[in-house]
Formats: structure tokens, C-alpha cells, sequence
């Protein structure tokens, strides 16, 4: 499912975790810094909109970045 900006800003609101999975200029709130300087070719993953790893699209290599 693909999340727009008022949909964010609901689960934001929420007490729910928001995890995504997409090229970073598809996630809202991502840093413009780290979507410029993210490879072309790999997928972030984010919790509540902090980037946690790059990966393989298909899951056959990770880079993991946050905690």
C-alpha cells in the first residue's frame, strides 16, 4: 500500500509503528540529504520515517544503519 502525506500524518498520530519500504524519495518525511545520497539501486527501510537499513529490492543484501 502505497501511503500519501495525509495518511502519514495520521499513523503519525497514532500510536502505531509506520515501517516502509521503498526508494527514499517515496517515503515521507526522508531527509532530502539521505535520498539524494542513497544508491539508485537499493530499497530503505524506515520506522516512523528514520531510515533503519538499505537492501536489496529482493532482500539479497542488507546495510543496516540505525539501532
Amino acid at each position: 500500500m502505497t501511503v500519501d502525506t495525509v495518511q502519514h500524518a495520521n499513523v503519525a498520530a497514532s500510536p502505531a509503528v509506520w515501517l516502509a519500504y521503498e526508494p527514499p524519495d517515496r517515503i515521507p518525511g526522508v531527509h532530502g540529504a539521505t535520498a539524494r545520497t542513497h544508491p539508485a539501486h537499493l530499497f530503505l527501510l524506515c520506522r516512523d520515517g528514520e531510515p533503519l537499513e538499505r537492501t536489496d529490492p529482493h532482500g539479497s543484501s542488507v546495510e543496516w544503519r540505525g539501532p
